[in-house]
């Protein structure tokens, strides 16, 4: 703490504190024409890094808490405006491109949203039910198809292969669960998306009105 506030109007002398004061942050990155402005943060991991860029550049002049501060919430404005990105393009793009073109935490929100639509959809279906449920619980596998063949593909990076895995993981429990709401609802004991079995689960949406990320979990919802 002492090293960082005697050298709050050198910001690239603290270079080496910024994982100390920010989770998952290895390093920032300054800009070339103006070495105290601070453009994208990173992530190391091994030998491979994850790299985001600010919306804004946060200029590292003055009181360093204040200046800190703003990394801060610059930080969280760049995290939220590429997750709203990424809840737009993960219906848009084919999953093995979006999974490519966005980070670890982004597309893990993808491959959730995109499993609570379908299985949204599925539940609200009231004609040629079961038809509706098989037809999503293809599109459903269809991820999963792409995630095997990411999964054997030849991966070189560390990172990427976690981030593959780890999707994986995620999207096997999601097909479990599809399986058991489908063979609730063919029985007639789920009716529609507002069952209490289907609430209980974690559900990713994009909220219209707020234009947040809505995580819901039985009648909570946060935002993001």
């Amino acid at each position: 703490m002492l090293k960082i506030l005697s050298n709050g109007s050198d910001p690239t002398a603290i270079q080496d504190d910024f994982e100390k004061l920010f989770d998952a942050i290895s390093e920032v990155i300054f800009d070339d024409f103006n070495p105290k402005i601070i453009k994208s943060i990173f992530q190391k991991f091994g030998g491979d890094t994850e790299h985001l860029s600010f919306l804004e550049g946060v200029l590292a002049e003055g009181n360093v808490e204040e200046w800190l501060g703003k990394t801060e919430k610059e930080m969280q404005s760049s995290v939220k405006a590429r997750c709203l990105n990424a809840a737009a393009d993960c219906f848009n793009m084919k999953f093995d491109e979006f999974v490519g073109a966005y980070q670890s935490q982004f597309s893990l929100l993808g491959v959730q949203m995109l499993w609570t639509q379908k299985t949204t959809e599925a539940l609200q279906t009231r004609k040629d039910r079961k038809q509706a449920f098989i037809s999503k619980g293809k599109e459903i596998q269809e991820i999963m198809d792409v995630l095997q063949r990411l999964c054997v593909s030849d991966i070189k990076s560390k990172l990427i292969r976690i981030k593959i895995e780890t999707l994986v993981t995620i999207h096997v429990h999601q097909v479990t669960l599809y399986a058991n709401l489908q063979e609730q609802a063919l029985k007639g004991a789920i009716k529609d998306d507002t069952d209490f079995e289907w609430q209980k689960n974690t559900r990713m949406y994009k909220d219209a009105e707020k234009g947040d990320i809505k995580i819901s979990i039985c009648d909570v919802s946060l935002f993001y």
